[in-house]
């Protein structure tokens, strides 16, 4: 059947240089009634002109309105005026009547109806054949309308989600950076893992709790300037920030002049206690650097670190509409005190934070004190120190590594 291709349609009748089965075919379809012809054509919106090797239009049919406005005389036409879409194909248009393509397809052609709605038109140019000679061109031209707004509707959809698709990505982008800087990167995280629910109330689970507050900004705040307040308490709170990073806690409240942290929650952190005063010597290492390496810009502010450890509420906390990630209970309220009283470059730990690091640091025992709201005085401890390469032990115990006594706060 690859020898129909040198079969086609000129003059109402189908012409051909073959012989057999296929002529009797033809014969047969030459031997309909043209107006049924023409009212196929019609019918299924298909109309055919003939343009002779130069390219002009010798005969038409069909659907003429497909290829023209009505009334508009195509017969003796330009084939490239006809079709401006063919303008730069010509080469291709020689080769056909050459016999060395065996034809061209257009599709999605622009054509303006007579009531201003756009058509789209397939167009195929094809050879026609005569004996064994291609004598002109065959034009057809195929009405897909329905087709053409269905592509570009679907094309415009495709479009529409790209954008919205943009538009979403942006969208998270900056939701992400959102919750990433106003709430806690680890709280962030584990309510995007579902690991945390979001509405009020929380479990009990056992903490260290850290507080590190900043001596003498208050009164050295007097003498500047609101931006400069702003930027020296910034400056002080990034490097406590950093200390707490650097050993995984998780920064839950900024208070001031005062930043509150707090280690074995929402993650799990078995050697928190250990994590904790190394994240305290840190802050005071780094803050002791940041002091030097800014110059006379910046005021000698020094902070004073309080650590407790012991069971507390922990989970989201606040009214309805607006929550605040924290641990509430006794140990809480401790670690706030000690940090009150604990002296400006010392940090200052509770008696359940030393248990949990036994052998692995340094620490010295200041005088009982009276908490408000205790009855009986607590013993809190000065850390001079930490065993960088401490193991976790049973129950959550920090026992420093064999053969390796010194101590780091590193």
């Amino acid at each position: 059947m690859g020898s129909m291709l040198q079969s086609t349609w000129l003059d109402g009748r189908l012409v051909s240089s073959n012989t057999g089965l296929e002529l009797e075919m033809m014969s047969v379809w030459n031997s309909v009634d043209p107006a049924i012809v023409q009212l196929i054509c019609q019918e299924c919106g298909i109309s055919y002109v003939i343009a002779d090797q130069g390219f002009t239009v010798v005969r038409g049919g069909g659907a003429v309105t497909t290829l023209a406005s009505e009334g508009d005389v195509i017969i003796g036409r330009s084939l490239l005026s006809l079709f401006p879409e063919l303008i730069g194909s010509e080469d291709m248009l020689f080769g056909i009547l050459m016999g060395e393509q065996p034809r061209l397809d257009l599709k999605h052609i622009n054509r303006t109806a007579s009531d201003g709605s756009t058509r789209y038109i397939t167009l195929s140019v094809l050879p026609c054949w005569r004996e064994t000679a291609v004598t002109a061109l065959l034009v057809v031209a195929t009405d897909a309308s329905e087709q053409g707004r269905y592509a570009q509707a679907l094309n415009q959809q495709r479009n529409e989600l790209r954008l919205q698709h943009s538009n979403l990505s942006e969208t998270n982008a900056h939701l992400d950076f959102l919750l990433r800087h106003y709430v806690p990167m680890e709280v962030a995280d584990a309510l995007l893992d579902e690991r945390l629910v979001s509405q009020p109330g929380g479990e009990l689970r056992q903490v260290s709790v850290l507080f590190a507050d900043l001596r003498g900004y208050t009164r050295a705040a007097e003498q500047w300037s609101p931006s400069k307040t702003m930027e020296v308490l910034n400056a002080y709170l990034d490097v406590a920030s950093n200390a707490v990073a650097a050993v995984g806690g998780t920064i839950v409240q900024f208070m001031g002049d005062a930043v509150m942290a707090l280690f074995n929650a929402p993650n799990d952190q078995p050697d928190h206690a250990w994590r904790a005063v190394r994240a305290g010597l840190n802050i005071q290492k780094m803050a002791e650097m940041h002091r030097f390496d800014g110059g006379a810009d910046l005021p000698p502010l020094h902070f004073g670190v309080g650590i407790n450890t012991g069971h507390a509420v922990v989970g989201n906390t606040g009214a309805r509409w607006r929550y605040d990630y924290t641990a509430v209970g006794d140990t809480t309220n401790v670690a706030f005190r000690i940090s009150t009283v604990a002296r400006a470059r010392e940090v200052w730990i509770g008696p359940t934070t030393l248990e949990l690091l036994p052998g692995c640091v340094e620490a010295v025992p200041i005088e009982p004190m009276h908490f408000k709201g205790k009855e009986e005085p607590i013993v809190v401890y000065r850390a001079i120190s930490v065993d960088k390469d401490a193991e976790v032990g049973e129950n959550g115990t920090v026992d420093a590594v064999t053969g390796s006594r010194s101590c780091s706060a590193v």
